[in-house]
């Protein structure tokens, strides 16, 4: 009696013990599933007057998504890459959406040591039936003083200040991963042959012979310099006509003229491959970007359309 007594104290005990360390174990689990998740969610707490990180919400609209907010927040405790615990992944992929690419991967919150003038942090943008798609900011908070958030457009080599005003494009359906990213410029910075930065605060509406619009023409590398130099685009003065001479008949698949914010102005797919062509331009007075589609890479021009 008393050796089956003493072993069923033993397997009660036993049970307890596995019991305790389980429970333990799992609730030692929660308590880090937690603190991860309470980590990224840290992020989104606007009344911690404790945490002085800077953070920077991006926010996106589309016709088929109500509201995207994307945030980046400057932690030194972690880098560009995937930090777990501080950056948070994409898990539902909306009709028409924006993300941070990180290692090719979609993420909603993204978290960096540090930033500097020039620094990109890469935006990816999807839209299945195209439309008019709006990037801003939403909040910033703890910003370090004298660097502005702007947002660059890679393919039209351009750049503008989100903090003054939204951005706004129409875009075709697709995927974009490699065009737009967030980027820092100093306020002590001299813009010089880098891109060229949009004033997107200007009026619309102007219609007097000087702009008013501030666009600072800034590094042409040498790739797009030599396909510049083969097709030759521009506006005569007082005229409303693209002119285009391309003595080496560079094939050009199309052309698309864009106003200051970035919307399509117009577009051209036909009968553009001739030694001259002369295009009528359908706008009022202002500065655009012509982009030009072609079999040796793309040419983006600022040009000046004033009608008389």
């Amino acid at each position: 009696m008393k050796k089956s007594l003493t072993l069923l104290v033993l397997i009660c005990c036993f049970s307890a013990t596995t019991y305790s360390l389980n429970h333990n174990l799992d609730l030692n689990l929660i308590e880090y599933s937690k603190i991860t998740y309470l980590g990224n969610n840290e992020f989104d707490k606007t009344s911690d007057s404790d945490d002085l990180r800077p953070k920077y919400r991006i926010g996106f609209n589309a016709p088929q998504i109500d509201h995207r907010q994307l945030l980046l927040t400057i932690d030194r405790n972690t880098t560009d890459g995937v930090d777990w615990g501080y950056d948070a992944q994409l898990y539902q992929l909306l009709n028409d959406d924006m993300f941070w690419v990180i290692d090719s991967k979609k993420y909603v919150i993204q978290a960096t040591d540090s930033i500097f003038n020039g620094k990109e942090i890469p935006l990816g943008i999807t839209t299945t039936q195209g439309g008019l798609i709006t990037i801003g900011i939403d909040a910033l908070e703890n910003p370090i003083e004298g660097v502005k958030v702007y947002l660059k457009d890679k393919e039209l080599n351009l750049i503008y200040n989100i903090e003054e005003a939204d951005y706004q494009i129409t875009l075709p359906a697709g995927e974009y991963l490699n065009r737009y990213v967030i980027t820092f410029v100093s306020a002590e910075t001299i813009l010089n042959d880098d891109v060229i930065v949009v004033d997107v605060d200007a009026a619309d509406n102007d219609e007097s012979n000087n702009s008013p619009f501030d666009f600072n023409l800034m590094n042409n590398n040498s790739n797009n310099a030599s396909i510049k130099d083969q097709v030759l685009m521009y506006v005569a003065n007082g005229s409303n006509t693209l002119n285009i001479k391309n003595n080496q008949l560079v094939k050009i698949n199309n052309l698309v003229l864009y106003n200051r914010l970035g919307q399509v102005a117009q577009m051209w797919d036909r009968n553009l491959n001739l030694e001259k062509v002369s295009l009528l331009l359908n706008v009022k007075e202002g500065i655009y970007i012509i982009q030009a589609t072609t079999e040796i890479g793309n040419i983006s021009k600022r040009i000046v359309i004033r009608n008389i």
